[in-house]
């Protein structure tokens, strides 16, 4: 054998050496970017939506526009009166029980975010200080209220964080009075809809109308319909018989 081959095929088995240990990096630091990433994703969405918290999640939700839609959708489904006691679970900043308020007498919020109650006390601080309004912080599977408690109950923008969402349905059928009504308002699983929750896409969880019509049924509601009816919107609705 030459000089010159040899030379060429030690050259060659230095490039393959050098190309495995390149594709080993490649698969270690991709490893550890994803662990990274995963962990920043994690407390992102924390922060951000799933458990609002600290000077981002509170200016996210002192005054949530993106919300108003939904807010509205909920008030219209639920037809409050002045007689109604409404509570809703996953109140975030207090955005829908501040329209709630404006016609019931009695109402009640629950958030499993600490900062999220504070916030939600200091948008309705008058209707706390009247006794009107109570907010407790705690989890939507456990609530800590009586059977038979309230008239309306609501659920808004937060289904899709919910691990079980069929026990979140079944304890406001439980807090319900006989006659009562229970709407929910989440995002509608449609192709596009991605697009539109960007980074927080891979954390939510979304359902088919007859999957939603379905977990209401198993908590024991009646008169239910689910339904999406924009695209991006997706409604619950039940009666406690």
């Amino acid at each position: 054998m030459s000089t010159s081959n040899l030379t060429i095929q030690t050259g060659e088995g230095v490039m393959k050496v050098f190309k495995w240990i390149t594709v080993g990096a490649l698969i270690v630091l991709g490893a550890a970017v994803l662990l990274y990433e995963s962990k920043w994703h994690r407390r992102f969405v924390d922060a951000t939506a799933r458990k609002p918290s600290g000077w981002a999640g509170r200016q996210l939700y002192r005054d949530p526009k993106p919300h108003y839609k939904s807010f509205q959708l909920v008030m219209d489904k639920l037809g409050l009166t002045a007689n109604d006691k409404f509570l809703d679970i996953c109140c975030g900043g207090g955005g829908l029980l501040e329209r709630a308020l404006q016609t019931v007498s009695q109402a009640a919020g629950l958030d499993h975010s600490q900062d999220m109650v504070a916030l939600t006390e200091e948008n309705t601080a008058q209707a706390v200080a009247e006794g009107r309004l109570e907010v407790r912080q705690g989890d939507a599977g456990a609530l800590p209220w009586s059977d038979a408690t309230f008239d309306a109950v609501a659920n808004a923008n937060a289904l899709f964080f919910i691990p079980e969402p069929v026990q979140l349905f079944r304890e406001a059928h439980r807090v319900l009075k006989p006659g009562g009504r229970f709407a929910m308002i989440t995002a509608a699983k449609s192709n596009h809809i991605g697009l539109f929750f960007g980074p927080w896409r891979s954390s939510m969880t979304l359902y088919a109308d007859d999957e939603l019509a379905d977990m209401l049924y198993q908590a024991g509601f009646t008169r239910i319909e689910a339904y999406s009816p924009d695209g991006m919107h997706q409604i619950g609705y039940g009666v406690k018989k």
